[in-house]
């Protein structure tokens, strides 16, 4: 059914209960949002919208008529975003990208701040702080990385503003703790590691080269 504000709905069943509602923009035949309805007549809730603009495809929804909150979106570029929160204070929570990457997020509606990322396939799980758009790297837990021949995991420790970031400690999983210099990013140098025995090797040389000179 045409309506006189150009927006269209259809209703199904023999109560004609409203399963679908398009509105247009103006002199544009493809409608910009498509809702869908289920249940019956008096009854009726919200379960999706297609949207045909902008970078979300689909939003679903859940809750009795009159309450249905946000639960999900999914993205044009094949991500999904998953919300908490009653209708009206919907939050972020957790978004998956098409690459199997998972972002989590804290904080109030409108104010989310990413906190965590999981790389599944690289096994790293990386943390975050800072207020929502800049957010920094404070520290990388991963499962298995490979320095000077060695792999078995740990956390390295980050300092340094966002995109800026560069570590300044990693605890290796094997126990001993390297100290990092260098403020550079992809430029830091052990410069002092230290053993489970305590003893510690300090180092002189750039990355990837350096040489023992002492041994305390």
């Amino acid at each position: 059914m045409l309506l006189r504000s150009g927006n269209c709905k259809e209703v199904g069943g023999e109560d004609g209960t409203l399963s679908r509602w398009m509105s247009f923009l103006k002199h544009c035949l493809t409608p910009k949002d498509v809702c869908f309805y289920a249940g019956e007549k008096k009854q009726k809730r919200l379960t999706s919208i297609e949207h045909h603009d902008g970078p979300v495809k689909r939003s679903y929804f859940h809750g009795d008529a009159g309450h249905e909150r946000k639960i999900r979106e999914d993205l044009r570029d094949g991500s999904l975003v998953h919300y908490l929160g009653k209708q009206g204070h919907e939050r972020k929570v957790r978004m998956v990208t098409a690459d199997a990457m998972t972002h989590h997020f804290v904080g109030a509606p409108g104010q989310e701040r990413l906190y965590k990322v999981v790389n599944a396939r690289e096994g790293e799980q990386l943390y975050f702080e800072g207020r929502k758009t800049v957010e920094r790297l404070v520290r990388k837990e991963t499962l298995g990385f490979d320095r000077d021949g060695w792999a078995g995991g740990g956390v390295q420790h980050y300092l340094g503003a966002q995109g800026k970031e560069y570590c300044v400690r990693v605890d290796r999983v094997d126990g001993v703790v390297e100290h990092m210099v260098g403020e550079t990013p992809g430029t830091e140098r052990v410069a002092r590691r230290v053993t489970v025995s305590g003893t510690e090797w300090h180092y002189d040389g750039g990355r990837d080269e350096e040489r023992v000179v002492k041994i305390v």
